[in-house]
């Protein structure tokens, strides 16, 4: 009966708000009712647990008489289980087996429901309702219901009815939520500002409050209505019940199928390093009773892995040597250093996480083989819940109540800076409020925007989770609602996890495509890359010469501005890159540190022979997760059980009182091993400090994998390698990138040709030199079905070819006809150079280089443009590209008559080009202040 803020958009109200109010008004049953949702049940149900409520479980689901109608008639319903949730989740997926509108019942299907109380809304069709053949049906009466309702009900005849029920129609939990409400779920039809709005809305009656009525009812009918309702709410014992894990059906014996599989992977368990360790995981795996679980991923994964392209891991289960053996996953943890305590921790009994990456244009068949062998009403994707995040919270409210959104925009920029540490994460709109100037300034301007404080956390929407797939032992509706829509359950990962529901994560890497398909044309197997030399010369001279385009990770401008500051020599540089290239390590100086150690131009500090031996491969600076903990365990002779608890707490950044058990602890065994105490004192805080930007190897390592596969590729067969990329690649910008770079190593291309192009890139032969070939899906105004069209016709004769295909294939015009079009254009403007740019042209990559110093001259098209209020008056912040790159362009106060007002008057955002004269701030961001001008032209689109 009670509405939160799992209605997503029909009401506000956080549980433990709402859990609050119902304590406070005396209620000893807490009914959960949310539109169309059954989301919050797991935390309604740990809400009611602490709080000594009994939890009842319902939805309320609009009925029309006709669903199907262009606009059907709705009241909304409430349905309360019983004695089973399956009632409830059966409802929920026959209403949502519609696509024309929200989800709808018919009233034949509201009347005809099994196993629930039925109360009707405030406004129903009584010519439509029945007499239900089993379950009660009961008229609610509500503040909204009107009172021609009531008076039928009091005065003419009501077999239909067993009985009446007075109950609350709230949107929102407390007396002057309103604003709330409206704000987040957008019930206004123009914006106004806080006290204009609150003036004219008034009170609403639909708050969560102890009087739930304001009709001026007959005594009897108010005390009959609230005792029929406690009846009820006494009747109905569902329970949320934890699900029973999927029981695979064939046998499997987790060391025999280990034994088997390290004959494969060549390992020889004859070896006491890879025995104990193999017995030590699979006393974790057998105790724990995780055995079913490894069967069912072993069989997706051995499926999947004779069908396409797998990933080498992802994330910890690289750590493990039983993942190893058993083919889910390709990389020797054990040959990498990797700890399977970072996988398992003992000190938690809910199953691993084994994430696996697939082909992405393949993965749909995983999908498809989990639901055919282990049963459709088995196996259900995942929901996921979308929250207010203080960016989004500031801008929704900032659009209601007319707040300049650059205000708010300064403030979320401080709340999420993009990850620096965990404290910044944890940041609040209040506390941003609070403790800063921007925040403080703010507030005093618009004290209305506090309203964004109770909007961050609300449940904003919710969709399918992007891999996560649920199985279970008993039909999934046992356990969970799934939205017929989307074949996703209404349950996020965190509450499949409290119901004790398998999941497993089927993810889509679109690299593992671009490998997939390499290696077809080269003709090369899967299995021959997964068991490449991992000292390649030839793909390291690649990474170390700076041809990032293609590879995988090398796309982003901070791992590429680490790999040009060094020497890549080795698998282990790519690891540590991969792991430095974060903001954390970034901004705390552990990447510089590092770069300067492997440059030689630092020393590695000598600590204790074991954390030097930890230590070595990241050259003494602490990256690793399990760095940390190794260091916890053979040095401060710890309990795996309490290095996790560091681990953990290192991550959350955690406070003295937390970690000063483990200190002591810690620096006992330290101190025991024969080191130093004040040594061992500077350790742990080094790893308190660092801890929290530490990385997870495992997953390094893995990734690691792949870009090193795409080095290999790229420099053993690089048309091949191109070609793949390019056929995966949907951004024009991102074409252009690869096109260049691939004419920098002297290939060339052709946009389009009539008899060699396909469905994909590929490679064509013109004049006995190869080239690569765009396909027929290039040209401009011609998608999958007109391709599929043209090349069914390619066998015959051109003038036998339909006048469609002709038609179409006429212009043959493609969005790379050209890969350096702004430098084509100007030349096609100016063929004998821009009059009164007499400065040499620098192109925007060398001005981005970290080196580079000066006042250049740019010339590039204004890709972005945002006129802002600045210190000391207007300002203009602009993207300018070129044929090379993007940067970041300011127009000051000073120059702001007479540049900027030109380049707004001109418009055309990424049509115009100018050159721009200025000067390039020192430091690791790169901008330019601009100081000149020129329009050049237009890009001619």
């Amino acid at each position: 009966m009670i509405r939160t803020g799992y209605s997503f958009g029909a009401a506000v109200g956080d549980i433990d708000e709402v859990l609050d109010r119902i304590k406070e008004m005396g209620w000893t049953h807490a009914p959960i009712a949310d539109r169309n949702s059954t989301f919050g049940y797991s935390k309604w149900t740990a809400g009611c647990k602490a709080r000594g409520l009994t939890p009842v479980y319902g939805v309320e689901i609009g009925v029309s008489s006709d669903r199907y109608a262009k606009k059907p008639d709705i009241d909304y319903f409430v349905f309360l289980a019983k004695d089973n949730i399956k009632a409830i989740n059966k409802l929920v997926a026959l209403a949502t087996d519609q696509t024309n509108h929200e989800p709808l019942l018919s009233y034949e299907q509201a009347m005809n429901a099994e196993g629930v109380y039925i109360l009707t809304g405030a406004n129903p069709r009584i010519s439509e309702i029945t007499k239900p053949h089993s379950g009660s049906a009961l008229l609610s009466i509500m503040p909204s219901t009107p009172a021609a309702i009531i008076n039928h009900f009091c005065t003419g005849s009501r077999p239909m009815f067993d009985d009446f029920v007075v109950r609350p129609d709230n949107q929102f939990c407390n007396p002057g939520d309103d604003v709330l409400y409206h704000t987040v779920c957008d019930r206004w039809s123009r914006s106004r500002t806080t006290p204009q709005y609150i003036a004219d809305s008034g009170q609403l009656y639909t708050c969560l409050a102890d009087k739930l009525y304001d009709h001026d009812f007959a005594t009897w009918l108010v005390e009959n209505g609230e005792q029929t309702r406690q009846m009820i709410l006494d009747d109905c014992d569902a329970k949320l019940g934890a699900a029973e894990l999927y029981k695979p059906k064939t046998p499997f014996n987790l060391r025999e199928e280990c034994i088997r599989g390290s004959v494969d992977r060549r390992v020889d368990l004859g070896s006491g390093l890879y025995a104990d360790r193999l017995e030590r995981e699979l006393a974790v795996i057998e105790g724990k009773s995780f055995t079913d679980y490894f069967q069912i991923i072993s069989d997706v994964v051995s499926w999947a892995r004779s069908r396409m392209f797998v990933g080498p891991a992802r994330g910890s289960s690289c750590g493990s040597l039983v993942c190893y053996l058993l083919g889910i996953t390709s990389i020797d943890p054990i040959e990498h250093d990797l700890v399977f305590e970072r996988f398992i921790d003992e000190n938690r009994s809910d199953l691993p996480d084994i994430d696996i990456d697939f082909s992405d244009q393949q993965r749909g068949q995983v999908f498809d083989y989990i639901k055919e062998t282990y049963g459709a009403g088995h196996v259900a994707r995942l929901g996921t819940v979308a929250v207010f995040r203080a960016r989004s919270a500031l801008a929704i409210v900032a659009k209601a109540l007319s707040i300049p959104s650059w205000r708010t925009d300064a403030l979320a920029d401080i709340i999420e800076p993009k990850a620096l540490g965990a404290e910044d994460r944890d940041l609040s709109i209040e506390q941003a409020l609070v403790g800063t100037d921007i925040g403080r300034k703010l507030a005093a301007d618009f004290p209305e925007i506090r309203i964004a404080t109770r909007i961050q956390g609300q449940p904003r929407h919710f969709s399918q989770h992007a891999a996560g797939v649920i199985l279970t032992e008993e039909p999934i509706d046992t356990y969970v609602a799934v939205d017929s829509r989307t074949g996703a359950t209404q349950c996020d990962k965190y509450d499949a996890e409290k119901l004790n529901l398998l999941k497993v994560d089927i993810l889509g890497l679109i690299q593992l495509s671009v490998l997939e398909d390499c290696l077809e044309m080269t003709g090369r197997s899967r299995k021959s890359l997964e068991e490449w030399p991992i000292d390649d010369p030839g793909a390291y001279r690649l990474l170390d010469e700076g041809q990032f385009s293609g590879i995988f990770q090398f796309n982003g401008r901070a791992l590429q501005s680490i790999a040009d500051q060094i020497d890549i020599t080795c698998f282990e540089d790519i690891v540590s890159i991969t792991a430095l290239a974060r903001p954390g390590p970034l901004h705390s100086g552990m990447t510089q540190d590092w770069i300067m150690r492997k440059n030689g131009l630092r020393e590695i500090p000598a600590l204790h022979p074991m954390i030097d031996g930890i230590l070595a491969p990241t050259l003494g600076v602490i990256t690793y997760q399990e760095q940390i903990m190794q260091i916890c365990r053979d040095v401060g002779g710890m309990e795996w059980s309490d290095v996790n608890k560091v681990r953990r707490g290192m991550g959350k950044s955690m406070g003295a009182d937390y970690f000063a058990p483990f200190r002591d602890a810690f620096l006992s065994g330290a101190v025991s091993s024969g080191l130093d105490r004040e040594k061992a004192i500077v350790v742990w805080d080094a790893m308190v400090e660092f801890g929290a930007y530490a990385f997870n190897k495992s997953h390094s390592v893995a990734y690691a994998m792949i870009s090193y596969w795409c080095a290999v590729m790229k420099a053993h067969h690089p048309m091949e390698f191109y070609a793949a990329t390019l056929s995966h690649t949907d951004d024009q910008d991102k074409k252009i990138v690869l096109l260049r770079d691939a004419d920098a190593q002297g290939i060339g291309y052709v946009p389009f040709d009539r008899d060699l192009s396909t469905s994909k890139w590929t490679i064509g032969s013109f004049d006995g030199v190869p080239k690569l070939v765009g396909p027929v899906s290039g040209i401009i105004g011609i998608g999958p079905v007109a391709a599929n069209e043209i090349l069914s016709e390619r066998t015959k004769p051109w003038e036998r070819t339909s006048a469609r295909t002709q038609k179409l294939l006429a212009s043959g015009k493609t969005d790379v006809d050209t890969i350096y079009p702004i430098r084509d254009r100007v030349k096609q403007l100016y063929p004998d150079g821009v009059p009164g740019v007499v400065t040499k042209v620098s192109s925007i990559r060398e001005v981005l280089d970290p080196n580079y110093s000066g006042s250049p001259v740019i010339m590039g098209v204004v890709a972005g443009i945002k006129e802002k209020d600045g210190k000391y008056g207007k300002e203009l912040n602009l993207f300018v590209k070129d044929d090379t790159g993007e940067m970041f362009v300011k127009v000051y106060t000073s120059h702001f008559d007479t540049i900027a007002k030109d380049i707004i008057a001109r418009g055309g955002k990424g049509k115009m080009i100018y050159a721009l004269k200025g000067n390039v701030r020192d430091g690791e961001f790169r901008m330019m202040t601009v100081t000149k001008h020129r329009f050049v032209g237009d890009t001619g689109k």
